[in-house]
């Protein structure tokens, strides 16, 4: 972001040509749903483009929803209702790519971001979630009615840390 003004600034460190430090520019105010437009049309552009990891159009998503729920005063949305209001908007995803998208973000990004920023990928994104649905099924079944120091959560993003190391 923010390309043409680190051009500009460049140029103007290198020249000390005002042309370079004072631009005339238009400015618009965004519309009613300006923000929520542009973020759903820069996802669908990088989408085009293959330039957007998972976590990357994860967050973008997270992004969206609060965009959305603020728009219905705050009413949290269903993911379906998520993914219906993002195609309506222009980027199509489905529901269950939502659910896994928000399984990353909640449950894998405080453990492993830089492997997911280094490209982790939907199909190892989708394994995980599954193997770590798996293991708080067996934990709840074996801890029930003893008593234990450590929650799943915590346990599962711990083991998880050691693995974020450079792709």
């Amino acid at each position: 972001g923010n390309t043409r003004l680190a051009i500009l600034r460049e140029l103007w460190i290198e020249t000390r040509e005002a042309r370079f430090f004072r631009v005339a520019c238009l400015f618009r105010p965004w519309p009613q749903r300006g923000e929520i437009v542009a973020l759903t049309g820069h996802l669908a552009e990088n989408e085009l483009r293959g330039g957007l990891t998972f976590i990357e159009r994860a967050l973008g998503i997270e992004k969206a929803r609060a965009l959305y729920e603020q728009e219905t005063g705050g009413q949290p949305l269903s993911q379906s209702e998520l993914a219906r209001r993002l195609t309506a908007d222009g980027y199509p995803v489905q529901q269950s790519h939502i659910s896994r998208m928000q399984d990353a973000v909640r449950y894998l990004l405080p453990a492993i971001p830089t492997v997911l920023y280094g490209g982790l990928g939907r199909h190892q994104v989708e394994r995980l979630a599954v193997l770590r649905k798996a293991c708080e099924r067996t934990w709840e079944r074996r801890a029930l009615g003893r008593t234990v120091t450590v929650d799943f959560a915590t346990l599962f993003q711990d083991v998880l840390t050691q693995f974020d190391t450079q792709p």
